[in-house]
């Protein structure tokens, strides 16, 4: 009997990470890590600690490293501390990686880019006009120059069933709630829906594949169109729906226009990610 390839999934409690260990459990040997939301059948593992305990003990083939600060409003105003976890943390990652010789995949964003023109192919030249972006742009070289096998999968606007705070399940309580909503109309992303990533990532598992990667949905959206479209498919009332500029909005950091993301190198390998409306049919099917 073949033994499972063994699978570390660093921040497996996330929106994301959780997905990776429910989907590809099917498939592969699982161990999966957590720090803030605890779970009984993870490792509680410190971006921000010089441990390596983890890699030495499960001694991984694959290593999915999922975890960091993702809030871009506290990656500007606490420098040192996304630098600690999103870069420092991804160095530590690829030490554990090379104790064993591990494949990293590595979850990129979206922001690494200026947003100025969008539809944004691998190949383009990344230029992050936050601190977030920053460290995931850094974090990126340090994962191509590590000499690993790798994958690098850039993605955007998560979302997924088990959301809690997150943008479709705050609009979907809002909305049944009859309450108004002020929405940015000038900024384009390409929402994705968690359930792809894991299904596009094991695709390219299986297929062997290295390199950069774009992982995202197959469209590009405004908050407020998603928003909109939310409302159609969930039967709620447009009228509490508002659209603002962002010009308007006083955030800590600069986010890019259009940052939304090409996924032509994805869909020749015969990987299709969902459209907004049919990520929303699935997470409605979800809930019954």
């Amino acid at each position: 009997m073949v033994a499972k390839t063994k699978i570390l999934i660093i921040g497996a409690s996330g929106l994301l990470g959780s997905k990776l260990y429910e989907q590809l459990s099917e498939q592969y040997k699982i161990i999966g890590t957590c720090f803030k939301n605890k779970a009984k059948n993870l490792y509680t593992y410190d971006l921000a600690k010089k441990n390596l305990t983890i890699f030495k003990e499960t001694k991984p083939d694959i290593v999915i490293h999922t975890a960091g600060i993702t809030d871009v409003d506290y990656c500007e105003t606490n420098q040192e501390e996304a630098y600690k976890i999103n870069v420092a943390g991804t160095e530590k990652v690829i030490q554990g990686c090379k104790l064993n010789d591990s494949k990293l995949i590595y979850l990129s964003t979206d922001f690494i880019f200026d947003g100025k023109k969008g539809s944004y192919i691998e190949e383009d030249l990344p230029n992050p006009l936050n601190y977030y972006g920053k460290t995931k742009l850094k974090s990126e070289q340090l994962v191509k120059g590590s000499g690993l096998n790798y994958i690098i999968a850039r993605t955007s606007f998560l979302y997924g069933s088990k959301q809690n705070k997150k943008f479709v399940s705050w609009c979907i309580n809002k909305l049944n709630n009859e309450e108004y909503i002020t929405l940015i109309a000038d900024h384009m992303r390409t929402p994705t829906l968690v359930d792809d990533i894991a299904e596009a990532l094991n695709a390219l598992i299986l297929k062997k594949r290295q390199g950069t990667y774009h992982l995202t949905g197959s469209e590009k959206l405004s908050p407020f169109s998603m928003a909109v479209r939310i409302a159609e498919i969930f039967n709620f009332d447009k009228k509490y729906l508002k659209p603002i500029t962002s010009h308007k909005l006083n955030w800590a950091a600069q986010r890019p226009k259009n940052t939304s993301l090409n996924i032509q190198k994805l869909q020749q390998e015969g990987i299709q990610m969902s459209s907004f409306v049919e990520g929303l049919e699935k997470i409605k099917e979800q809930k019954k």
